[in-house]
């Protein structure tokens, strides 16, 4: 029996590049769909470790009886779990590092900007009078 072609490849790859489209033709429009994207990309967040845990936990428990691997299967469980433990750990705090280094990149190209444009007009403005005063002479 011959083995039924899957083009679901080609579907998520064509609804990528038709929503690239979409967004670069009409950026109103598709500014509008900026919360769904929010909450789809929330749920996927939400759904990775425990999928992960349970997929992991089925593994093991497929393996039949734990007490026939002994102390190394032991130490390989508690191995993972801890890793597993630790990488999400890292990962929030890698998060929130990087947003509070935002928000501070944030604060200081405000202040780069107020003192920027201080400093600017008084060059300006500096120039100006210099250029008023030599043409008077």
């Amino acid at each position: 029996m011959p083995k039924k072609k899957s083009f679901l490849t080609f579907y998520i790859l064509g609804a990528i590049i038709t929503a690239i489209v979409f967004a670069l033709m009409f950026p109103e429009v598709a500014m509008k769909f900026h919360i769904g994207g929010e909450v789809f990309l929330k749920l996927l967040k939400m759904m990775v470790v425990p999928l992960v845990i349970s997929s992991v936990m089925s593994g093991i428990l497929g393996l039949g009886d734990i007490r026939k691997l002994g102390r190394p299967g032991g130490t390989a469980v508690v191995y993972y779990f801890t890793t597993t433990a630790l990488a999400v750990l890292v990962g929030i705090v890698i998060v929130n590092l990087i947003l509070s280094v935002d928000w501070l990149l944030d604060r200081f190209r405000t202040t780069v900007n107020v003192f920027g444009d201080a400093v600017g007009s008084a060059v300006v403005e500096k120039t100006f009078v210099q250029k008023e005063c030599s043409q008077k002479e």
